[in-house]
């Protein structure tokens, strides 16, 4: 009676935080698919969970996977070239496996490309920071 339920007090927190679980999924898909850049979602993952949960945000900032990228971003909101490089290079290598080797149809090799074609474009976007 006292006390209000964690809902209660912010509902939105509880939009907010599947969102950045969305977010955060996609970021991993990012990983493996061609074309589909991980960066911004992990990016906007944290920036959910930022305003819904300080555990995942911090759990996700200390991870060896994306911490050092999320940090970065955070401190300088840019990216080191190496982290440039490694992208650009994950998106070739991805889209040409895709593209060349994998048997895909004419439209989802089209399809892969333009989508690394955005990718590439968002990469090389991004603000370069020294190392």
């Amino acid at each position: 009676e006292g006390r209000k339920s964690l809902m209660a007090l912010n509902p939105v927190k509880w939009l907010l935080l599947p969102a950045g679980m969305f977010c955060l999924a996609l970021g991993f898909l990012g990983i493996l698919l061609p074309g589909l850049p991980a960066t911004p979602f992990v990016l906007l993952a944290a920036w959910l969970f930022s305003r819904s949960s300080p555990r995942f945000e911090r759990a996700l900032v200390e991870s060896r996977l994306f911490g050092p990228v999320l940090r970065d971003w955070r401190t300088h909101r840019g990216i080191t070239r190496r982290t440039r490089w490694i992208a650009l290079f994950v998106v070739a290598i991805t889209v040409g496996v895709t593209c060349f080797i994998a048997p895909v149809t004419d439209w989802l090799r089209w399809s892969v490309a333009g989508l690394a074609a955005i990718g590439i474009f968002v990469i090389l976007r991004l603000r370069v920071i020294p190392s």
